[in-house]
């Protein structure tokens, strides 16, 4: 069945879906020309030229047909290969064959415009791509239209007037057309050379300097024609048509050249087994031949990728990004995302999945463990800061409520002395006594739970009231300056009333220091004693909770000894700058 569908459709049909038929059926069709040419007398050295153009594109067609990413490229190198040699039907005794292969001979240059502006996705560019690739063919095919109305010939069709002069006319300024096309096609290949990247870049680049190479000689040619001297430019034909073989060479060069550099993904399964500091993202990248490479990875439980880091990731749309999926026992772990020439060796992209698929199944576990990392930072972090606004109610709350009552009361007690016998009188002392003892040890629970210092004064003048408090000497050096987050004061708070508590019930020391310093990401905090030393965070003392609160904003504390004796407390909690 698949014979005889094949054999019902169109040979050209026939010959795109089988690019092995390209080749000799060009052979054919371009011996077929040339013999027609030789008998009307045409220049056997222009004949060959043109055969070998040809049949070099129409090599180079079959070759990109057989290649899923280059097939639009394809098309394009077939359809320059059949019409290269359509001008040879002006060498028919048919007016009806001579007209059209009038009007249709320079038509090859269009598609060769196109098929460069367009190299390597077989997509033009951009808008202004776009606009040489029009005026190209309406220049092509309207130039060769105004000038068969004039152009005296008895197998004219075209003819409306016969007039030498005007049909040479418009042969000028379809010259100085063809001009300022080139001119805006090499500023567009170049600029195309100037931004692509990668695996398009190798692909393209030596296309891309063939076609710049090949147009200076239509440029001549070109001006020549301006000038009226339309015996030499058609002497420079031959040469410049002969030049256009470097549009195929160059393909193959690319192709040659991608193929070369992605070698490397032989060895991918040596370098993944060693170790180092590259990332899995950067060996993929290398061995593809890709820097653009990006890898993300797949969460069965958020049905969504990630990056590296854990952040959600959108796959790109189709276009100018491919998209491979990597799977690992027929589910998908990851996905690559990658340049669209790699496409054109599906085998390789193939082996470097299958090699590779344990590992980014591993680093996808390794993906949804960073996740849920982050996700208890968040949660651990939004609870420090819930129970740091309940420490502030809390402290606002026994400020505003009991406090304020017992200062009341010791007033009122105060106002009962008067008039009353001693015995009352020292019943009321004893009493307002008890009162100014509650107050006391409720400002200082307060002040545990919430310095108001801290709230008003800030980091720096809150340290210093640590410091007059604590049982040992204390200096204290350097400043914070400017007030910092609620969270980071409070966590600073906190770190050197534990330190200067636990200098005070553990160190038998009889002096401490704290100093205090910031750059512009963290808080540096050191609390230092000369105590018996012996701090240690593990053995389930106030250190450990610190050390969970400055971990809640990402923060370290490290514990040190001081030879010859003592304790030395770091802190870093970043603030951001």
């Amino acid at each position: 069945m698949g014979a005889r569908a094949l054999t019902g459709r169109p040979l050209g049909a026939r010959v795109l879906a089988d690019s092995v038929l390209l080749l000799p059926v060009a052979v054919v069709l371009g011996l077929l020309a040339a013999r027609s040419a030789l008998a009307a007398g045409a220049s056997e050295t222009a004949i060959r030229i043109d055969l070998v153009v040809a049949w070099s594109f129409a090599a180079a067609a079959a070759v990109a047909l057989s290649r899923p990413a280059l097939h639009r490229v394809g098309v394009l190198m077939a359809a320059t290969s059949a019409t290269w040699l359509l001008g040879y039907l002006q060498f028919a005794s048919s007016p009806l064959l001579w007209s059209a292969g009038w009007l249709l001979a320079y038509l090859y240059l269009a598609l060769l415009t196109q098929l460069v502006l367009s190299f390597p996705e077989g997509r033009v560019w951009s808008p202004s791509a776009r606009l040489v690739v029009s005026a190209t063919y309406a220049a092509v095919l309207g130039t060769q239209l105004l000038i068969g109305l004039y152009e005296p010939g008895q197998r004219n069709l075209l003819l409306v007037r016969p007039d030498q002069a005007v049909a040479d006319g418009i042969a000028q300024v379809g010259n100085a057309i063809g001009l300022a096309i080139v001119i805006a096609l090499d500023v567009l290949v170049v600029l195309r050379l100037i931004r692509l990247r990668g695996v398009a870049r190798r692909v393209a680049l030596p296309l891309l300097v063939a076609a710049l190479l090949a147009t200076p000689l239509f440029a001549l040619r070109s001006v020549a024609g301006m000038q009226g001297d339309f015996e030499l430019r058609d002497r420079l034909q031959q040469v410049d048509q002969a030049t256009q073989i470097l549009i195929p060479i160059g393909f193959f060069i690319g192709l040659a050249w991608s193929r070369l550099r992605r070698t490397r993904a032989s060895t991918l399964v040596v370098e993944l087994r060693k170790g180092g500091a590259e990332t899995l993202r950067d060996r993929l990248a290398r061995a593809l031949g890709d820097p653009t490479l990006k890898v993300a990875y797949w969460l069965d439980e958020s049905g969504g990728y990630v990056d590296e880091a854990g952040h959600p990731l959108e796959l790109p749309p189709p276009g100018d990004r491919a998209v491979t999926t990597v799977l690992a026992a027929g589910a998908p772990v990851a996905a690559l995302v990658h340049d669209p020439a790699l496409l054109d060796e599906p085998d390789l992209i193939e082996s470097v999945c299958a090699t590779v698929g344990l590992v980014l199944e591993n680093e996808q576990l390794a993906a949804e463990v960073r996740e849920q990392l982050a996700e208890v930072r968040a949660s651990r972090a939004r609870i420090v800061a819930a129970a740091d606004d309940e420490r502030r109610r809390l402290e606002r709350d026994l400020h505003d409520g009991a406090q304020q009552r017992l200062v009341g009361l010791s007033l009122k007690l105060r106002l009962a002395h008067a008039g009353t016998d001693p015995a009352t009188t020292a019943a009321l002392t004893r009493a307002q006594d008890d009162v100014e003892e509650a107050l006391s040890e409720l400002r200082e629970f307060a002040r545990g739970v919430h310095p108001s210092v801290l709230r008003e004064d800030g980091l720096d003048a809150a340290v210093e009231a640590l410091a007059r408090r604590a049982s040992v000497p204390v200096d204290v050096s350097g400043s914070v300056g400017m007030r910092l987050s609620d969270g980071v004061e409070l966590a600073a708070y906190f770190f050197v009333s534990e330190a200067l508590t636990n200098v005070s019930k553990h160190a038998e020391a009889t002096r401490a220091t704290v100093a205090l310093g910031r750059d512009a990401a963290a808080l540096m905090i050191t609390v230092e004693d000369d105590g018996v030393g012996g701090a240690d965070r593990s053995r389930g003392s106030g250190l450990a909770g610190l050390a969970d609160r400055l971990a809640a904003l990402d923060g370290t504390m490290v514990v040190e000894p001081v030879v010859p004796r003592g304790t030395r407390l770091v802190a870093r909690i970043p603030c951001g700058s």
